[in-house]
């Protein structure tokens, strides 16, 4: 997608280090660059850092709002692909049905069959390449990526899977990328340089580049007025015309704005502002900033995707405290926000580093990457779970977690069981006999995660995840 992740923005350091370049802000990558080879080729290792930042996640605080927005549209995280390291963009092919992944560290494409939900082919693109962004051309079936260390995009025939091309003369630091379908061109950030590289997609050349400044790490088409927009990196849109390749506009968002999706149906930007917590509304009649969205306490917005199945739109949240690299992974969670009222109905718990996502139109499910997890997570909406598979899956979850003690799982599973078996009794899940039995049952689980997260027997992400999955099954059942 043309959404970006929040790897930026960056400045040179005389070792070859990219640094963020807010000294007390939260620092999500540091890339660095070393010689090792006998060639003395370049090799990047991307770590995660945590600094010093007196921000903290209030688990209780967030366990007792997602139960209170889990209710208006609950969808489900139901299974997890595992794909190359270091996963990060991520794009659905409308065409074929396929989803395809950068995997930044393996320099590789990962590509999904969205039927069976398995990866079935991997793209090599070369070594030092570190593959960030995905974009397509549709018409002609191809797919392009950005490589954001070698400095190129490969093309991709999407009929063969097969790399067909590079494009050199980019700028320094090549990242997200988006292709305008009204004129043919690709759209490329380079956010070292601080410019947008124009690819001719006839010819696969480069025609032009334009100097926006900051780190600009995200960038959308908009097909409504046919303009391009490009977050910065630092607190800017800037507004492309595609016609003149110049910058007609400016708007101010929050600070280092990292993703960026157009909603097709109130034909709004939404930005995510990475350090601010928050998602500027862009009225795109007008460049003018309409709403800001407050993301859950402590989060950093990272990626934004628009679902055209329900209009709505999707945040991954990114939490830098946890056990994982650099104190990161406590969780990750993503955002559904109503695109009518533009607040935030619905909360999903997912691994602990969520990045980009990519909308299947055709099964309305939505693709996660997760950059630690070398996974990519799907998210189903709430009427294609069954209710028994629901509770099913979240027995055989609360058997595998090593989160919650193993004292109070019989007492869990016995509870879910006790509503599994109502629900096998009849068929008529909606009726007044479930609704009395078997969300009775999943009230009386809620109490009991709820027990256990106040007596410290399953943690605090455990909890907000057990508790938000109940509330999805109840309603299924219409409770």
């Amino acid at each position: 997608m043309v959404e970006r992740s929040t790897m930026a923005p960056y400045s040179w350091t005389g070792t070859l280090t990219y640094k963020n370049m807010s000294s007390n802000c939260w620092d999500k990558y540091k890339i660095i660059m070393s010689t090792t080879t006998k060639q003395s080729k370049q090799t990047v290792n991307l770590l995660m850092s945590l600094l010093a930042s007196a921000i903290i996640i209030v688990f209780s605080m967030l366990s007792t709002s997602f139960a209170l927005v889990g209710i208006a549209n609950a969808d489900s995280l139901t299974s997890t692909i595992p794909v190359g390291n270091g996963p990060t963009g991520i794009a659905y092919d409308s065409r074929n049905g396929k989803v395809y992944v950068t995997d930044f560290n393996a320099g590789a494409v990962s590509v999904i069959d969205s039927n069976t939900n398995q990866v079935i082919s991997t793209i090599p693109l070369g070594s030092n390449t570190s593959p960030v962004d995905l974009a397509f051309d549709s018409e002609n079936a191809r797919l392009y990526v950005s490589n954001f260390n070698a400095g190129t995009v490969s093309v991709i025939d999407g009929n063969t899977n097969q790399v067909t091309g590079t494009i050199q003369g980019l700028g320094q630091g090549v990242f997200a990328i988006a292709y305008d379908s009204e004129n043919g061109k690709v759209y490329v950030t380079n956010s070292i340089a601080g410019t947008v590289s124009v690819i001719d997609g006839n010819t696969n050349q480069v025609i032009a580049t334009m100097a926006v400044g900051g780190n600009p790490t995200a960038i959308a088409f908009n097909p409504n007025n046919e303009n391009v927009y490009v977050a910065d990196g630092v607190n800017r849109v800037d507004v492309i015309d595609p016609i003149t390749d110049n910058m007609i506009a400016s708007v101010i968002v929050g600070n280092e704005p990292s993703g960026i999706a157009f909603d097709s149906h109130n034909k709004n930007m939404y930005v995510a502002n990475f350090l601010s917590g928050t998602v500027s509304v862009i009225d795109t009649r007008t460049n003018t900033v309409t709403a800001t969205i407050p993301m859950p306490p402590g989060a950093n917005p990272s990626g934004v995707v628009f679902d055209s199945s329900d209009s709505e739109i999707y945040v991954t949240n990114f939490y830098q405290t946890g056990t994982g690299v650099g104190g990161v992974g406590g969780a990750g969670v993503i955002s559904v926000i109503d695109d009518d009222t533009n607040t935030i109905v619905d909360n999903l718990v997912v691994d602990s580093t969520p990045e980009e996502m990519a909308f299947d139109s055709a099964t309305g499910q939505l693709y996660t990457t997760d950059f630690l997890s070398n996974t990519v997570d799907v998210i189903s909406p709430f009427g294609t779970i069954d209710p028994q598979q629901g509770i099913q899956d979240l027995i055989q979850r609360i058997q595998t977690m090593s989160s919650v003690d193993p004292g109070i799982k019989p007492t869990l599973i016995s509870t879910l069981n006790a509503a599994l078996s109502v629900i096998l009794s009849t068929s008529n899940y909606p009726g007044t006999y479930i609704q009395q039995q078997a969300c009775g049952d999943l009230n009386v689980f809620n109490n009991e995660v709820n027990s256990g997260l106040v007596s410290g027997h399953i943690d605090q992400v455990s909890g907000i995840e057990l508790e938000q999955s109940s509330l999805d099954i109840q309603h299924l059942l219409k409770c």
